[in-house]
């Protein structure tokens, strides 16, 4: 499954239903044919990593969505009264 943060089909990883053994094995293959298409994965999931395990990052994320959120609640709330 993975952390959600870090996954984005075809960008940073393949995905396949748990339990889907022949489809795990298809996406195996597909990644060994294409080796160059695995090395972008790989890099392109390093450098997820290594921004969002940024705590700088992390928190500059949480606080924008906050605040996001702050700004939504009370566009509803004053649109309720």
């Amino acid at each position: 499954m993975g952390n959600i943060e870090f996954r984005n089909e075809e960008f940073n990883g393949l995905f396949f239903k748990p339990e889907n053994e022949s489809e795990l094995i298809k996406k195996i293959k597909f990644l060994l044919d294409n080796p160059t298409f695995a090395k972008e994965l790989g890099n392109n999931l390093y450098q997820d990593v290594l921004h969002l395990a940024d705590t700088n990052s992390w928190f500059e994320n949480n606080i924008s969505i906050y605040c996001y959120l702050h700004k939504i609640f009370h566009t509803l709330t004053f649109e309720l009264n």
